[in-house]
């Protein structure tokens, strides 16, 4: 008996940490993406896209976001803040 009361602590943390892997959120890898080119007002989905040379990019300025869940101004921003989005190749626009 003595030594599954020693055993109480170490299982009450493993309980706990399985617990909380099996309640958390998952990750959704393909989260939707959206940006908007600020010279040309246009929505593009960047979901599938990786940032680069080719794709977008989300450069350094003050008071603005890069990209957000939702196009047309009806989501929540999703990246770093004071970015904004550079579109830099071919990209789907948002319908």
């Amino acid at each position: 008996m003595k030594k599954v009361t020693s055993l109480l602590p170490a299982l009450g943390l493993v309980l706990g940490a399985t617990m909380a892997l099996a309640f958390s959120l998952p990750q959704i890898e393909d989260e939707p993406a959206f940006g908007q080119d600020p010279l040309t007002g246009i929505w593009y989905d960047v979901t599938d896209e990786t940032p680069g040379a080719n794709t977008y990019d989300c450069d350094e300025l003050q008071n603005s976001e890069c990209l957000y869940d939702a196009p047309f101004g009806l989501g929540s921003p999703i990246s770093e803040p004071n970015r904004v989005f550079v579109k830099n190749g071919d990209l789907e626009e948002a319908v």
